[in-house]
């Protein structure tokens, strides 16, 4: 008997709700195109500016309330949706990020690290976009921004008057925040632009010096006291599927700018979603799909190695006792370590905070979340 997936979308998911709930429930057509402009890289691709998505959406729920319903339920079938529906849901304000010309910034979803008023934004093969907190525009003082009126508002609203329409305030998408600087920079030696999926900054002090002509796998990083003091260490990596490279690396900073070229840090394991310091050593998370706990992998410093109490309390093996099918764990060696379902579902970026403690966020519709890791 031949075995087949049931892959149950949006639609379908609407659809056998209203076929189950003839008489309460309302299914509308599926609006077919969203914002996607993070991957207009790929050929066909169709966008629509986040703004233009929004106001669609808006307009529909607002002409539904108008028409008396009070409960509007929307599901989103991709992820880069979700945000813009959050906004039409007023869950939380948008600050929109713009390029020095005022343009939309064109970034991967996610890939971001905060260091003292710089905020680095990844944008995968075009580097990564620098921005200030002293370059973050609030609204016009005396404009009001728009969030939209309550759904009892909208049952039964009113045509303004004139001289009412004449005192309204503009409408103003609120604050918005332009980039300085679009940093590109290379590794040595390597012909292919380094792509910039997630970052994080590595402690104060903390240093990816190695000792070493070739480029290192992760667990032989060897941590040296810092050439910089004071300066910043951003740590860099790849998502890479399909024979895309999965390099992991590390950046010093100084007041926004780089210094120097890219340091390598080794190989990581496919499809990798973020990447912190532990001591001396890096954590790297792998996101198994929409419905699995994803896992965490330690490579580990000169101060760890030899330590079993890595991340959590079950899941770790060495890279020898792992089995077929398993995720491939960083840079292959004794010293590595993988915690299988250590992480949440569709788990993204990891960091440290100022105390040490392991935190991600998970991105799927339904399961997203901040998330605190025991270790």
């Amino acid at each position: 008997m031949r075995k087949t997936a049931l892959i149950a979308c949006p639609g379908s998911i609407a659809e056998g709700t209203g076929q189950a709930l003839p008489d309460k429930v309302l299914v509308l057509p599926i609006v077919a195109y969203g914002y996607t402009g993070h991957v207009m890289d790929f050929p066909g691709t169709i966008n629509t500016h986040y703004e233009t998505f929004i106001k669609q959406v808006l307009d529909i729920t607002q002409s539904l309330a108008y028409h008396g319903f009070k409960k509007i339920i929307l599901l989103n079938g991709h992820g880069s949706n979700m945000p813009n529906l959050d906004l039409v849901a007023r869950r939380y304000a948008h600050v929109p990020l713009l390029t020095p010309a005022g343009e939309p910034l064109r970034v991967h979803a996610g890939g971001l690290a905060w260091d003292d008023g710089w905020l680095y934004v990844a944008a995968t093969a075009r580097g990564f976009w620098a921005l200030h907190v002293d370059d973050l525009a609030p609204a016009v003082e005396g404009v009001a921004r728009y969030s939209g009126p309550a759904v009892e508002e909208l049952a039964h609203p009113r045509p303004p008057a004139v001289e009412e329409v004449a005192q309204q305030p503009s409408r103003n998408p609120g604050p918005t925040w332009r980039a300085r600087t679009l940093h590109r920079p290379a590794l040595p030696g390597s012909d292919q632009p380094f792509r910039w999926s997630f970052l994080d900054l590595g402690p104060p002090g903390w240093s990816s010096s190695v000792e070493t002509t070739a480029a290192p796998a992760v667990e032989e990083v060897a941590q040296q006291p810092s050439r910089n003091p004071g300066a910043t260490h951003v740590l860099a990596g790849e998502y890479g599927r399909g024979g895309k490279s999965t390099r992991l690396a590390c950046l010093t900073i100084e007041e926004g700018q780089p210094v120097g070229d890219l340091e390598p840090l080794g190989e990581g394991p496919a499809g990798m979603q973020g990447v912190t310091t532990y001591a001396d050593g890096l954590v790297v998370s792998t996101s198994a799909g929409p419905w699995t706990r994803g896992d965490l992998h330690l490579a580990a410093g000169r101060s760890t190695r030899g330590a079993d109490e890595l991340l959590v309390e079950s899941g770790i093996q060495r890279l020898a006792e792992q089995g077929r099918g398993a995720t491939p764990a960083p840079a292959t060696g004794p010293e590595s370590r993988r915690s299988r379902r250590a992480a949440p579902v569709g788990v993204e970026d990891l960091t440290r905070d100022a105390l040490g403690r392991l935190w991600t966020v998970s991105e799927h519709p339904g399961r997203r979340a901040i998330v605190q890791l025991n270790g």
